[in-house]
């Protein structure tokens, strides 16, 4: 069902946060393009070289079961934007201490470092980071 290892060639990187935070709208700065719906995958995708970006809907179904596919030649860039910064950091502890997470490469997208996880502040920084993990 379109998880990571359903097509070698290219490494999903799973783009997580609260709605309202500019997933979708980093997804098309870093690619240049709109992300597409899929709606066999229940997600958004775009594609950036060897990377697969994917947006899952927000629907609680989807995004879990695209969490519950990771592996550890994923990636998963979390998305801190404007709203309840406690709530969304939250989520993000609840989520780096899940079972389906370990061994994935997780970066912090945010205005201000994020204690205990690796953050990136500009798309430029972003663009650098996967442009290593596509290398990598």
């Amino acid at each position: 069902m379109g998880g990571c290892a359903q097509n070698l060639e290219l490494r999903t990187v799973l783009v997580l946060g609260h709605p309202g935070t500019g997933k979708t709208r980093l997804m098309q700065e870093i690619t240049g393009f709109e992300p597409a719906l899929d709606p066999h995958l229940g997600a958004l995708v775009a594609l950036h070289g060897a990377l697969r970006l994917v947006e899952p809907l927000c629907d609680d179904q989807a995004r879990a079961r695209w969490i519950h596919q990771l592996h550890p030649g994923c990636a998963l860039v979390y998305v801190v934007g404007p709203g309840d910064a406690q709530a969304q950091l939250y989520d993000l502890q609840v989520l780096s201490r899940s079972e389906a997470v370990r061994g994935v490469r997780v970066v912090i997208f945010a205005d201000e470092e994020v204690p205990d996880f690796e953050t990136v502040r500009t798309t430029d920084d972003l663009q650098g980071w996967l442009m290593a993990l596509g290398h990598g």
